[in-house]
This record gives structure tokens, sequence and C-alpha cells, in this order.
């Protein structure tokens, strides 16, 4: 009976807000019951609860040492969502032993009931990280140094493609321990010359001038990026591929990268290396470059409405909004009039597809396109349409980037108040997951529609 009232409570605060902080307290007394599954149980709904589960922080600090495992990295997990340090030992000791760690992968579970699950480590790390970086920073690097030097193929090729989900857990992680990241700067160097740039770049952007150390690394790079693109675009046919060739590739093995995915590859290691060195003619001649090699494969940038006709097409959609996407943010990394010119093909393209403005790439370039010209108009129109809600419909994490977006526009946000102000007063959960992402999204939304709604006041 007491299993089913657990279920009842994770299904009651997936639905509502409210729920939450009057189903806490028996939560918290929940982390004695005789049935080991049952505090298990306590102990993620109390991660779930996020801030709301702080109180009950020394409880589930005793239950790190529960003899029921499960019950026991549950409350690691719990204790991690709070940001306590007493996490932290449990975190190291799952970087150190990977084949036993007893955390589970990143997953999205649908539906409208709380689904129990194996705490996912790669959240739990990012969301310790930003209060206990430098305790983490150590186990991280070495985990890195392990992927990198430990598992390379025989013939000392680019990490096996079965280690990349670890190694962006591994970076994400590291993003997220803010400046004490730099310590891991030669791994991330490391990284940078063994084939996988776009994942380093994740840390060394966001360290910015501190990880001046990986300039070279990065300048190396970029032009083998470039290289590559160029080299693709010239073997390229000159009449369109038979969209057969595409089922050469096995849905279950990675798609081999393309000169698109070289382009983006440069993109990214350029905006990064102006991150760290501020070089803007740099960034602008990789730019400028992709650009011009690229235009050849978007002669259009309107997309028809409605399902592809071929495998091909599908894969020139995709290219074309993420070349729309790396460029603008590049530019915007630039700052307004730097490279407004520049902005005209992205603009061009999200214009053209307004049916896809519920997207990352869209929101991407709206941003962008904002900050580069000034004119907020394009961005409020792509923004509202992302925000606005639909009948059973749900947010996701892309309306959680057009919130960030609006915070951005300050008073100019004024005309979608009455959305933003739904979203953060409304009793029942914006976001779709069966389980803690759902509540922790929906958390999120209203975090972000209160500060949009704060800064539209300024």
């Amino acid at each position: 009976m007491r299993a089913g009232a657990l279920q009842a409570a994770g299904d009651a605060m997936l639905r509502r807000r409210s729920a939450v902080p009057a189903l806490v307290p028996l939560l918290g007394a929940a982390l004695e019951d005789p049935e080991p599954e049952n505090r298990a149980r306590a102990a993620d709904l109390l991660a779930a609860a996020g801030d709301a589960g702080a109180a009950f922080d020394d409880r589930l600090a005793a239950a790190l040492d529960d003899p029921h495992r499960p019950a026991a990295l549950r409350a690691a997990w719990a204790l991690a969502r709070h940001g306590d340090v007493r996490a932290v030992p449990a975190l190291t000791h799952a970087l150190d032993h990977e084949e036993d760690d007893g955390f589970g992968p990143s997953a999205h579970y649908g539906g409208n009931f709380y689904w129990f699950t194996r705490p996912p480590l790669r959240e739990a790390l990012e969301a310790c990280a930003p209060a206990h970086g430098p305790l983490l920073v150590p186990a991280l690097r070495s985990a890195l140094a392990r992927c990198l030097t430990g598992r390379r193929p025989a013939d000392g090729a680019a990490t096996a493609p079965a280690d990349l989900p670890r190694l962006h857990l591994l970076c994400d992680a590291l993003a997220a321990c803010g400046p004490a990241a730099a310590e891991a700067l030669p791994e991330l160097a490391a990284l940078l010359d063994a084939g996988h740039p776009r994942l380093a770049c994740t840390v060394i952007e966001a360290l910015g001038p501190a990880a001046g150390h990986c300039r070279p690394h990065l300048e190396r790079a970029e032009r083998t990026a470039l290289a590559a693109a160029s080299a693709g675009l010239s073997a390229l046919p000159t009449t369109p591929a038979d969209s057969s060739a595409a089922s050469a590739t096995s849905p279950t093995r990675p798609r081999p990268p393309g000169p698109v995915d070289h382009c983006l590859t440069a993109l990214t290691v350029a905006r990064t290396r102006f991150a760290v060195d501020g070089d803007e003619v740099a960034l602008l001649r990789t730019v400028d470059a992709v650009l011009t090699s690229t235009a050849v494969l978007c002669p259009g940038v309107e997309e028809t409405h409605g399902r592809p006709r071929s495998a091909a097409a599908v894969s020139a959609i995709r290219d074309t909004a993420a070349l729309a996407s790396a460029v603008a943010r590049c530019l915007a990394a630039l700052g307004p009039g730097a490279g407004a010119s520049r902005m005209r093909r992205p603009e061009q393209w999200l214009r053209a597809n307004a049916w896809r403005w519920r997207s990352h790439e869209s929101v991407a370039v709206a941003r962008a396109h904002r900050r580069v010209t000034g004119d907020s108009g394009l961005a409020l129109q792509v923004l509202g349409r992302v925000l606005e809600t639909r009948p059973g419909a749900a947010y996701s994490p892309i309306e959680l980037a057009a919130l960030r977006a609006l915070t951005d526009l300050g008073p100019e946000a004024r005309s979608l108040a009455p959305l933003l102000r739904a979203c953060r007063d409304r009793d029942e959960r914006l976001c779709d997951g069966g389980g803690w992402r759902g509540m922790a999204l929906d958390e999120e939304a209203r975090r972000r529609a209160a500060a949009a709604l704060s800064a539209g006041a300024r």
C-alpha cells in the first residue's frame, strides 16, 4: 500500500506544481520506511522535487549508508540535484568505476505518470558541478584521459564511436564546472587533436581567455575541418545524388561525416577560438569561407512543407538548417553590427521556412538576428510562435531555449507578457516527461518566464 501511495505522489507531483510542497514532508518521512524499495522511491521523488526537497538533505545524507544500494544511489542523486557537497563522493566513485557505477543513462520517458528509473549520471554531475566543480574536476579529468588513451583502436585512430556518449557526458559535466574546468585543459587539447573538436569546444568556449593554452590546437582543428570540407565539396557530383544512396548507412551505425559536417565543425571551432583570443578577423574569415563553399549546396532557402520525397531531401533540409544556425551563432558572438551583412542568408532561411520556427535552429537564428541587427521584430515573431500553447501540447527544450532568448530582449519582450505570465502562474505542469525530467523542465520554464518578465519590466 505504501508503494502505491508513493506512486500516486509521483503522479500528482508530475501533474501539478502545488502538489510538491504538500507532499514533500511525507516523502521525507518515507526515507525511514522499513521497505527498502520505498526508501529508494522516496529519495527519487525528493530529487525530482528540486529545491523543495532540500529540506531533507540531512536525512538523505544519512541514507547514503543505506544497505539497499538503490536507496543509497537515489539519495546521492537527490543530494546532487540539490547541489549538496555530500553527493560528491558518490559521483566521483561513479566516474572512477564506470563498469559498476549504479547510475543509468540519460533518457526521456513520456506519459503522464511517474517513472522510477535509475538516476542519470550526466544530470547528477551537471546539477552538482556549478557549486562543487573543483571537487569533481580531478575525477572528470581522469575519466576523460581514460577515454582518450585506454580505448583507442589499435591503429591509433580517433576514439571509437562506442565511447562518444561517455565523451559527451564528461564534456557536459566539465562545462558545468565553470572556471574550475581549466584544470582539464591538457585533456581537452588532446580531445581537440583526437578527432572530436566539437566536444572539446563545449568546455573551451565557456572558459574563454583562460583556455589560451588550446589556441594552437584550435587553429589546427579549424584548418583540418576546412580542408576536409573543401575536399568533400570538390568530390560531390554535379547532379543530385540518388536518394537510394542514403540507405547504405545503417540505422544502427553513425552517418559518416560529410562536407557540411566538416563546415559545422569549422564554424564551432572558429567561434570557440574567438572566445579564447578575440580575433574577429579570423572568425569572419571562416564564416566567409563556409558561406562561399556551401552556396552551391543551398541554391534556395525555401523548404517544402510536408514529408520530404527522398532521403537526400531529408539530408539537405537538415544541413541547410544546421548551417543557418551555426553561421548565426558565430555572428552573434561578434555582437551588434559586426556581421550584419553576413546575416542575410540565415535571415532568408528563417523567413522562408516559417513552418519550421518551432525548432532549435530557428530559435538560434532569431536570437542571433536580433543581437546582430538590433531589430527585435523577427525574433518576437519566432519566439511568440514557439511559445504559443497548443491544446494538449507540452513544453520541450525548444520552448526553454525561446524563454532564454526572451530574457535577452528585455523591455522589447513586453508584447509576449501574457504568454509569459501564463507560463509562470499556472498550476498544471507545462512539460511532458514521465519522471523527474518533466518536473525539472517545468520548473526551469517557470524560472525562465519569471526572469523574462522581470527583464521586460526594467
